[in-house]
């Protein structure tokens, strides 16, 4: 009994002999825990004694930082990853690696966003992108993910084109309406082309008729436009005159 009693005593008296971990020890009777710390209930990375010794590292003494990799280009990383800030990253759907770090988009897509939010997307015929949102170009309307040619509808009686939305810029040669903000009016000398998605300069040879069915045969136009009525100016022909009233042109 007197042998068990001793026994037990020197067991009580070494806590740190029950909580033991495998690993060779220094001079001083401890070591470094370099693996399975949490296990054993030890620091990671810090001395500490199997033998009871009072002994201590340094005070000035730093424990090395883990080794951790970084990856410096894209040949550093897998095939399926990509090289960014010095870490690797999977490459996004539609995507290739670039030259030396990053990626770009393969053939009909674009980048959209920024660093590890950047992802490739289809490319906008027809339109762009501004972050998520598509803007379709002037004659074209949004459908699903693609820019499709809008069907202009024509007002007869005054040149207008109804471009359904005003968030579509007028064509060239016309203005928004004033009355109409949905709406764009040809300027002023211009007319609706026959398809009715553009203006068309008003030829001489359509002026000089509206002349003739106005003052006869002998009138002709100017080249130029009355602002206020938008009507093209008449005149009279070589070796023709105003009459008194100047509603015909009369032989001088």
């Amino acid at each position: 009994m007197k042998y068990i009693f001793v026994i037990a005593l020197f067991f009580a008296a070494s806590p740190l002999f029950v909580s033991a971990h495998p690993g060779n020890t220094d001079s001083s009777g401890g070591h470094y825990c370099r693996t399975n710390c949490d296990y054993w209930g030890v620091p990671w990375n810090q001395w500490h004694s199997h033998g009871g010794n009072s002994y201590r590292p340094p005070s000035n003494f730093t424990s090395p930082a883990p080794t951790v990799p970084t990856y410096k280009s894209n040949m550093d990383c897998p095939s399926y990853g990509f090289a960014y800030l010095g870490d690797c990253y999977q490459l996004p759907a539609n995507a290739k690696k670039s030259a030396f770090s990053g990626f770009e988009c393969n053939y009909g897509y674009e980048a959209v966003g920024f660093g590890l939010s950047k992802q490739c997307l289809p490319k906008v015929d027809n339109g762009y992108r501004i972050g998520s949102l598509i803007s379709c170009n002037y004659g074209y309307e949004l459908y699903i993910n693609s820019c499709l040619k809008k069907s202009n509808s024509y007002s007869f009686g005054t040149p207008v084109l109804n471009t359904n939305t005003s968030n579509y810029s007028c064509p060239k040669n016309s203005m928004e309406s004033v009355t109409d903000p949905s709406k764009c009016n040809c300027n002023l000398g211009y007319e609706v082309n026959s398809k009715k998605d553009s203006c068309k300069k008003i030829s001489k040879k359509t002026n000089d008729k509206l002349c003739r069915a106005d003052f006869g045969k002998n009138s002709q136009w100017t080249g130029k436009y009355n602002e206020e009525t938008e009507n093209p100016y008449c005149g009279c022909k070589k070796k023709f005159e105003w009459n008194t009233g100047q509603t015909a042109c009369i032989k001088s």
